[in-house]
């Protein structure tokens, strides 16, 4: 989504006051072989969820919903900045807007083979004008539809082992080589002192990156100990590595709070977060074939 809006002392018009509403409203279902049925739909702004057939406002991750360029409603405090919802150059008087959306959804770990998922969303998008309670800037309403369907694959069929003939071929006479005997080496318990000089060193890197650069190893090891069946605790521990993994990894590029974006740092560390969850829920679905897919550079705000 893009917006420009602009400065005209003539006509009134502030690029500070002019923001983005995204309506969204549609079904989310699932056949399992008996025919298809509604599954729970995403939390929209106001806390419920995607209705069918009534448009509300759209918000992404149980977050703020797009558009806003405040966190109050009297306009003071200035929403950090993310690549996928922003005014630039500035959150507060800049005077585009810059969002994305990637509307899906996910199926349950494990998956069920055979399984069918289908979602179709309509959406509806407009300036609005912030310093007067958000009103939609009349003649500009735009609306979109969004489909998707996927099948969970059925198991492939394994052939059955084939037998082979029985050797019928008479034995080889082989002549037994010699054996070497020597004594036993006494075993003299550990020992403690440092290593040989041709020893293999190996280096600890927490900050190393399995699966074509999409998840830490060090959170891959963590799952695939699980098995890959997390319960709360441990899914909040695999984003918690993710996340310090994504931290060690690209903190040069982490953001000094100024005077005019006090909350930078704190808003580079929550996006982190979010990437480290969406590369854990990545691998909780694809498994191994999450090497496949792009997720876009490692460190993407640099």
């Amino acid at each position: 989504m893009r917006i420009v809006f602009r400065n005209d002392p003539e006509t009134g018009c502030d690029c500070a006051c002019g923001e983005y509403l995204q309506l969204v409203r549609g079904t989310f279902e699932k056949n399992e072989g008996a025919g298809w049925v509604a599954l729970p739909a995403p939390v929209t702004a106001d806390g419920g969820r995607v209705a069918p057939r009534r448009f509300k406002e759209d918000a992404r991750d149980r977050r703020l919903p797009y558009g806003h360029r405040f966190t109050d409603p009297l306009r003071t405090f200035p929403r950090g900045a993310e690549s996928f919802d922003q005014f630039l150059p500035d959150m507060s008087d800049g005077c585009t807007y810059s969002g994305s959306d990637n509307p899906g959804l996910k199926a349950p770990i494990p998956p069920t083979p055979g399984t069918e998922y289908r979602f179709a969303l309509d959406f509806l998008g407009t300036p609005v004008d912030g310093c007067n309670g958000r009103v939609p800037v009349p003649g500009n309403w735009h609306r979109w539809r969004v489909t998707g369907y996927d099948k969970i694959p059925d198991p492939p069929q394994e052939d059955p082992p084939q037998e082979e003939p029985p050797d019928t071929r008479p034995p080889e006479e082989t002549t037994p080589e010699p054996v070497e005997t020597r004594p036993p080496v006494p075993n003299r318990g550990p020992t403690i002192g440092p290593a040989p000089p041709d020893a293999e060193r190996y280096r600890i890197t927490p900050t190393g990156f399995c699966l074509n650069g999409n998840l830490a190893c060090v959170t891959a090891e963590f799952m695939q100990d699980r098995h890959m069946r997390l319960d709360a605790d441990d899914y909040a521990r695999a984003v918690g590595l993710e996340a310090s993994a994504l931290r060690a990894r690209c903190a040069i590029f982490r953001p000094r709070p100024t005077p005019f974006n006090p909350t930078a740092a704190t808003n580079w560390d929550r996006w982190t977060r979010g990437q480290a969850a969406q590369r854990v829920d990545a691998y909780l679905a694809f498994g191994v074939a999450v090497r496949d897919r792009d997720f876009g550079p490692l460190c993407p705000w640099r």
